[in-house]
């Protein structure tokens, strides 16, 4: 059981491993934010996961102030619903089932966003230590890197970049430019 006075804190962009989770399952609520933003919200009546423990490595779909927006959304249709409903079970009223399904919608947008931003960086670190801009051994903060060593491995790795999409590059590498760069764009508008 996750110490309700002093959970976890959130961490955001980061993975977080064996903890308690709330939420549901496209939607997973650290145990951080669950006490601080959502602890008898009126849409806890309606979470499939309530302090369930898990080993696995996931991240927390509550720490951006554009997800807390569509909570705060969705718990305001669940509570104009349940002012007005004479039934009690949650569940029942499809206004919140939609508002919910549309927080859990956003969530898994998110996490195909967050899964193909991973695999762009992971391809540019690998590049760039390809190149000899990193090596195995530098981290992407640069804790441990020399800082002019990567910086020329990828200013390098960016004038190739450039070039194929000056020469053209086939379709295929159009497409996926274009789809990196919306991904860039959703990460950078949910901050």
């Amino acid at each position: 059981m996750v110490n309700q006075q002093n959970p976890p804190t959130c961490r955001g962009r980061n993975e977080i491993p064996s903890t308690s989770w709330y939420g549901w399952e496209d939607c997973a609520i650290c145990a951080s934010c669950f006490t601080s933003f959502e602890t008898n919200t009126p849409l806890t009546p309606y979470f499939t996961s309530i302090n369930v423990f898990d080993i696995s490595y996931k991240y927390c779909d509550m720490y951006s102030p554009r997800q807390r927006a569509r909570y705060l959304a969705a718990c305001a249709v669940a509570e104009s619903s349940s002012s007005t409903s004479t039934s009690s079970s949650p569940g029942s009223d499809a206004a919140v089932r939609t508002a919910i399904e549309e927080l859990l919608s956003a969530s898994r947008g998110r996490a195909v966003v967050r899964q193909e931003t991973l695999g762009y960086i992971g391809g540019l670190r690998h590049e760039a230590m390809r190149s000899g801009g990193l090596n195995v051994n530098d981290s992407m903060e640069g804790r441990k890197a020399d800082p002019l060593k990567m910086t020329a491995g990828l200013n390098s790795m960016m004038g190739a970049h450039s070039a194929r999409k000056t020469t053209g590059g086939n379709r295929g590498q159009k497409e996926e430019e274009q789809k990196t760069d919306a991904a860039w764009n959703v990460v950078d508008a949910d901050r």
